[in-house]
């Protein structure tokens, strides 16, 4: 499994530095936490890959990325420079800095995520990374076109995969 290390970046709107990467977070609530606006690297081959990691619900699925889903990443594993991939439900976007790392620049990478919220936080993952080669599309994708009503997730849960067409 690879070895994962938190980094830090300032305190949104302020000059002051975030605690040492060696500090203890163990003791520090959900807010302070969401405040840091932590990122975590993982090394993807010979690339590192940055996640914005905003709330514990994300840092979890950066941790368990590798553990909870090895079928995928072995399935991304083998895209080559110049495929052309479509993200559906791209939700943070986890999946989708790795495949457009696979393909590079010359291949095409188009993700669909109707939820604003975390469209947000993919659209901050691919510039963390320097990805601008992912065309993004706030929209979900269906069978057939219909107008329906899109319910979005609960920011007090902190899980960005929650949003539903369903009440």
């Amino acid at each position: 499994m690879n070895i994962l290390r938190l980094i830090f970046s300032s305190f949104r709107g302020s000059g002051s530095k975030t605690p040492a990467a060696t500090a203890d977070f163990a003791d520090i609530s959900l807010e302070q936490y969401q405040a840091l606006e932590p990122n975590m690297v993982v090394r993807e081959g010979d690339t590192e890959v940055v996640f914005s990691t905003p709330i514990l619900f994300t840092k979890f699925r950066v941790d368990s990325l590798r553990t909870k889903e090895p079928d995928t990443i072995a399935w991304i594993a083998g895209f080559e420079p110049d495929d052309v991939l479509v993200d559906i439900g791209a939700n943070v976007g986890m999946h989708t800095v790795i495949m457009a790392n696979r393909v590079g620049p010359t291949g095409h990478v188009v993700v669909f995520e109707p939820d604003p919220h975390p469209m947000g936080r993919l659209r901050r993952n691919l510039a963390l990374n320097g990805i601008d080669w992912v065309r993004t599309v706030e929209a979900a994708v269906a069978g057939r076109s219909e107008v329906r009503s899109f319910y979005l997730h609960d920011e007090t849960i902190g899980n960005y995969a929650n949003a539903s067409l369903v009440a």
